[in-house]
């Protein structure tokens, strides 16, 4: 093997090593997406010349065209992170109508050479579940061994009308695990569904942001040790039994979801619950390893909670009407949770008996903010939580607080916030606590240790990949989390006929929303760019343009009747709203301004669209002009992902009815005039995702409903007639997922984005 050199250049205060694309300040790592990293490593190799901006985005986004505004938007980033005031370019020089230079002084090393080197990338199919799996090799991440890394896109939360994210079988883990998301599927199931603007994306399948490049910021997990725990692509969730013997996860097979439980030394693998129609929201191991604690939903109703054997046997419902997550007292003897109250607006944290009696409320909150994430301290006096609250401006932010075990007031753990906080679970000896979350939008989530009781946070890994969810031994030296990744592209289908679909984009992260111009021309979301972005390209998928450029995501187009305008959503604000543009991209503007709205839908006939906004804790269903004025609110239920009939006469949508007992999800049609009472229809279970949402757009006629089923494992898009007729099968793929779909305005050709979603669990040793 060829001794590879290790170029390190220094510069002011940093040092950048390009092999372990690392980027380092005072010692520190710098968080940086993958593109900018990639500007900045070809301006400091190329110091003190002029680097022209051609020669800069073929470099950086080769083989695909872009706007010139994502290399202006990358400078933008490195000038910040580099210190440089808008007049102050100590470290990069732009040349009017040329190009930039890099004119700080820069001193290159040469280190040692990487150990590792980069698999095979390239995606395949996941394997059949079975009922063994071989043991999976380790990849040290000390930085004696390395894999190159590449552009990683993860979900931020999952949408409202969408299904989760997860991650290519076949490919290493470095120095990371999963890929984020909060959850690439998001779990609930109570009766109380109060989503932020983060998490409920309508109409968006994944919504896709860069990681920042490997490195490590806090000593803790300095030498820890990633292997991949499984191999199916089908594993969503894990926890790990105290004493680090055994590891229980949710698989998922042909749709369903089953539990399993794998023993750590020995790799031997049991089913102990089989496949049915539900979706796991949480996993817990008693303290002495003997049962497993699980949140389990139906995808109709309310979560409840269940403890079986840890090896298999007779499963006891414990606990009835629960949102995701649960968390088990040190004793045994009781368990935390989180409950909605739907028509109160509010949510509790609440602790029971682990036989389901003596249930008791610990704290209480309403429109101010919810609880997410229970966890129960070591010496069993308190338990942590995280919360999410509105900021300024509709900003969504996380905290992390406690509440003592025995009821009382909440304490705020430490003073920083997150924009997400995927996991939380307490070390052993109650020093601290350990999570994943992020504190930057376009970040994946990242291992964070919060020190107890001073509160003082620190980032521990700053990883190509991102951190899901987290479990912890007793000794806090293994944890186990989930690994997400997805490729997706966009494939056109003559009158539907999945027999002549052809793929036009050749990308990973394509056409995750879709809309049809009036011309014909397609109008979708890419990553391409190293950013969420609008684009529009002819339905052959040549002559792509890139419409936006802005930092933050910009993703869900809808293009208007008359094919004039485009309206979006972006968070480049800082929370969800939605915008408009013109079709050729040209003068933006924020149409909304409450505390966050989504799922936007352009009417086919009149000026106008429909909306989903989070005024006062409930997101409902609004109606407003496409120039703009004050909004009209339709629906007073929790709505979901609306879309309008051709005719512009109907709006089909979900909703989470709390008036029902229990309460329950549900879809139904309104009249847009109001002249006709709301229909309730019903969609079979196998569309459901685990987020209780559908996809739907209606047929050409407007006398059926149009929907992504997912019987047997492989999606499909299927037909529902208003008038009580039994669905039936449009598409005939064999394979892949679908994301989103949309008929042309002539009804003569359905656009789709399809592709394959995998997940893993990892487990890292000497973590601590």
């Amino acid at each position: 093997m060829v001794e590879q050199i290790r170029l390190i250049y220094e510069f002011g205060p940093f040092r950048l090593d390009a092999n372990r694309r690392l980027l380092l300040r005072d010692g520190k790592a710098v968080p940086l997406t993958h593109k900018a990293f990639e500007t900045l490593a070809i301006l400091v190799q190329n110091n003190g010349r002029i680097v022209q901006k051609d020669e800069l985005m073929r470099e950086v986004w080769p083989d695909t065209f872009v706007e010139e505004g994502s290399l202006t938007r990358n400078i933008s980033v490195l000038r910040k992170i580099l210190g440089e005031g808008p007049s102050d370019h100590h470290y990069i020089e732009t040349i009017p109508k040329r190009g930039y230079r890099f004119v700080a002084s820069v001193r290159e090393l040469a280190g040692e050479a990487p150990e590792a080197e980069e698999p095979s990338l390239s995606p395949q199919a996941p394997p059949q579940v079975r009922d063994e799996e071989p043991v999976a090799s380790t990849v040290s991440t000390n930085g004696k061994a390395s894999v190159k890394p590449r552009p990683a896109y993860a979900t931020l939360l999952n949408a409202a009308s969408a299904t989760g994210a997860e991650s290519a079988p076949g490919e290493a883990v470095t120095s990371s695990a999963p890929a984020p998301a909060e959850s690439g599927r998001r779990r609930r199931g109570s009766a109380l569904i109060l989503v932020p603007a983060l998490m409920a994306l309508a109409g968006l399948g994944y919504v896709l942001f860069e990681f920042a490049s490997p490195g490590r910021v806090v000593a803790l997990g300095e030498s820890m040790k990633v292997a991949r725990f499984t191999t199916t692509g089908t594993s969503l969730d894990a926890a790990i039994s105290p004493d680090g013997k055994y590891v229980v996860y949710v698989m998922e097979e042909k749709w369903q979801q089953s539990l399993w439980v794998k023993h750590v030394a020995t790799a031997s693998n049991v089913r102990i619950i089989p496949p049915s129609d539900v979706s796991y929201q949480g996993l817990a191991f008693s303290p002495d390893g003997d049962y497993i604690f699980y949140n389990v939903w139906d995808r109709k109703s309310v979560g409840q909670i269940y403890k079986v054997p840890a090896l298999g046997g007779n499963s006891t419902r414990i606990i009835y009407d629960v949102m995701p997550s649960l968390s088990v007292s040190p004793d045994g003897k009781r368990i935390a949770y989180i409950r909605g109250y739907a028509s109160e607006k509010a949510q509790g944290l609440l602790v029971a008996n682990t036989d389901g009696t003596g249930e008791r409320l610990l704290a209480r909150r309403g429109n101010s903010g919810h609880f997410i994430e229970p966890s129960w301290s070591p010496d069993g006096e308190r338990v942590a939580c995280t919360t999410g609250n509105s900021g300024e401006q509709g900003v969504r932010y996380v905290r992390l607080v406690e509440v003592p075990a025995e009821g009382g007031p909440e304490r705020l753990i430490t003073s920083k916030e997150w924009l997400e906080i995927g996991g939380l679970k307490w070390l052993g000896d109650g020093s601290g606590l350990i999570m994943t979350a992020s504190d930057r939008a376009q970040d994946p989530l990242q291992i964070w240790y919060v020190s107890y009781p001073d509160g003082k946070a620190e980032q521990v890994t700053n990883d190509v990949t991102g951190y899901v969810r987290v479990s912890l031994t007793n000794d806090s030296k293994s944890l186990v989390s989930i690994q997400r990744d997805m490729i997706s592209n966009v494939w056109t289908m003559p009158r539907g006929d999945s027999a002549r679909a052809q793929k036009i984009t050749s990308g990973r992260y394509e056409g995750l929303s879709l809309s049809w111009a009036p011309d014909g021309k397609i109008v979708y979301m890419s990553a391409v760019s190293g950013n969420p972005d609008i684009w529009i390209m002819d339905p052959d998928g040549s002559n792509k343009k890139q419409l936006t450029s802005e930092p933050g995501a910009d993703f869900a187009p809808e293009v208007s009747h008359d094919g004039r305008h485009i309206v979006f959503i972006s968070n480049r604000t800082g929370s969800f709203h939605i915008w408009r543009m013109n079709i050729d991209g040209g003068e933006q503007k924020q149409m909304t301004f409450g505390e966050s709205e989504w799922s936007p839908f352009c009417s086919p006939v009149g000026p106008w669209f429909v909306y989903v906004s989070a005024a006062s804790g409930k997101q409902t269903l609004w109606k407003m002009s496409i120039e703009g004025g004050e909004p009209e609110q339709l629906s007073a239920k929790y709505s979901y992902g609306p879309t309008i009939s051709p005719d512009g006469k109907y709006i089909a949508y979900s909703i989470w009815d709390e008036e029902s007992n229990p309460a329950q999800w549900g879809r139904e049609v309104i009249s847009v005039d109001g002249s006709e009472r709301a229909k309730s229809f019903t969609i079979p279970v196998s569309a459901i995702d685990s987020d209780g949402q559908v996809w739907l757009r209606w047929m050409p006629d407007s006398r059926a409903l149009a929907y992504v089923d997912n019987r047997g494992g492989t999606a499909n898009l299927w037909s529902l007639p208003l008038n009580g007729d039994e669905p039936k099968p449009l598409t005939d793929f064999k394979s892949d997922q679908i994301f989103a779909f949309a008929w042309s305005r002539d009804g003569k050709q359905l656009v789709c984005s399809r592709g394959v979603v995998t997940s893993d669990v990892v487990l890292i040793s000497d973590f601590k």
